[in-house]
């Protein structure tokens, strides 16, 4: 005749997805593994999943991501530029879903139950991929950037003795592993600056920028970033080392 059919969709994709997360063995986070990722991503056609990061084999991080070889990629990135946190201690396991899996995963299911587990410390703490804009800078830091503040020591390798200030700003800012955000016109960029002496940390390498373009230039260091903006006025930041002037 007639029944009521009830089927809880969500809890049992989230369990299937658990019981093969915990039959994967993980993976160094490093680019000979994330290379292997994104080819068996264009082998299957298939981009978007979940995945687990670890750290000495303990859950710390849970995601799901239209492109995971992608966020994981970011993900590198950013921890490799910490400070207190050896990236040979990360590793990864990832589950790349067929659509229909895709959307029926739900992250937050995932989420709660690692965390009843007293895993995946990292969620919610404030280490996703994304940039918390201009608007944030200052603003208290959350507990990942706290515990494991940018390296400001961070060494380029082939900054040359003599280089136009924009390109410098330039190339740090693609190849550092956290974010610098600066503002600069044509006129200050082309200011020329001799690093002769100079040793090619980070840090060192943005407060000679600012000395050489002016003390209307204030260079921040935070826990997540720094920034480097001509101002009329100094602003003033409850968190965060004022480097120049």
């Amino acid at each position: 005749m007639f029944s009521l059919f009830r089927f809880d969709l969500p809890n049992a994709v989230t369990k299937s997805l658990l019981i093969e997360l915990d039959q994967l063995s993980g993976s160094r986070l490093d680019s000979t593994n994330l290379h292997l990722l994104e080819e068996f991503q264009a082998r299957h056609e298939i981009q978007h999943g979940v995945y687990l990061l670890l750290q000495e084999g303990i859950p710390v991080y849970i995601g799901k991501a239209d492109n995971v070889c992608e966020r994981l990629q970011q993900h590198w990135g950013k921890l490799s530029g910490r400070r207190n946190l050896d990236i040979n201690s990360i590793a990864f396991k990832a589950l790349i879903l067929e659509v229909s899996w895709s959307t029926a995963a739900n992250e937050e299911l995932l989420i709660n139950y690692f965390k009843e587990k007293g895993q995946c410390g990292w969620n919610k703490k404030g280490f996703g991929p994304k940039d918390p804009g201009k608007e944030r800078d200052g603003y208290k830091p959350g507990w990942f950037d706290q515990t494991y503040p940018i390296d400001e020591n961070w060494i380029f390798n082939r900054i040359p003795d003599r280089i136009p200030v924009g390109d410098l700003l330039e190339i740090m800012k693609d190849e550092l592993p956290y974010l610098l955000r600066y503002e600069i016109n044509d006129n200050d960029a082309r200011n020329l600056l001799d690093l002769r002496g100079v040793a090619r940390s980070a840090e060192c390498l943005l407060i000679h920028a600012a000395k050489c373009l002016g003390k209307n230039w204030q260079l921040m260091r935070f826990k997540s970033h720094f920034t480097l903006y001509k101002l009329e006025q100094l602003k003033r930041y409850s968190n965060g080392d004022q480097l120049h002037p």
